[in-house]
């Protein structure tokens, strides 16, 4: 992230392709609107659109990286968090073939960490995790929490297409994405926020294996 020019290259790149094809679309409308069949008319428009969606969605990306400048830092119980979080995410995954599994090892500690960000953060995951579970006949998505030392280990697991090595040494480099619609900002967010909680997060993952994330926490030791 220090390397400024580089931010500013990508940002320019992902708002330019949108932008210039909204401008060619609109471009060939105005010339032809009077002889364009109304089908014709709308497939235009269609396209303008999706691409204005494609800069509202990295503009909300872009919001969300300064959403957590000074995050709001508490004791929280993973327990009921993960209840909570279980409970919101669950039946979505399940309608789409993927079994989710949660196991916490106890009795355990709470953790220091901004539920806000702690929540992002693991959709983030489980939903990278879903897209590499397309191809598999039995995808499945492990949570595992457990206490280590003075931290507080998640580990959220896959067992999908697994990533190449060149893959896994870009993961935190801005705007690299692929995925066709991606904007590359996913994961730096991740480690943006666990960060901001003093935390940290690390990906191992194999080729046609799956992938396996794990962040660490501080424990709250005055529990």
């Amino acid at each position: 992230m220090d390397n400024v020019g580089y931010i500013f290259s990508g940002i320019r790149h992902e708002l330019g392709n949108p932008i210039n094809s909204i401008k060619t679309a609109l471009t060939v409308l105005r010339s032809n609107i009077e002889t364009l069949p109304p089908t014709r008319i709308a497939e235009f428009i269609d396209r303008s659109l999706v691409e204005v969606g494609r800069v509202e969605y990295l503009l909300k990306s872009l919001k969300t990286f300064s959403m957590h400048e000074n995050p709001n830092i508490q004791s929280t119980s993973l327990i009921a968090f993960f209840e909570k979080f279980l409970s919101l995410v669950k039946n979505d995954f399940i309608k789409r073939g993927i079994s989710i599994n949660y196991f916490i090892e106890t009795p355990i500690v709470n953790c220091l960490a901004d539920q806000r960000a702690l929540h992002q953060i693991l959709i983030n995951l489980i939903t990278n995790a879903a897209d590499a579970l397309k191809e598999q006949s039995e995808p499945m998505i492990n949570i595992v929490v457990y206490p280590s030392g003075s931290q507080i280990e998640i580990k959220v697991k896959d067992n999908g297409c697994g990533m190449s090595d060149k893959q896994i040494a870009n993961l935190f480099k801005p705007f690299y994405t692929s995925k066709p619609h991606g904007t590359g900002l996913g994961l730096v967010i991740v480690k943006r926020m666990i960060t901001k909680m003093n935390g940290t997060i690390s990906i191992k993952s194999l080729l046609g294996i799956g992938t396996e994330v794990t962040l660490s926490l501080e424990a709250s030791l005055s529990d």
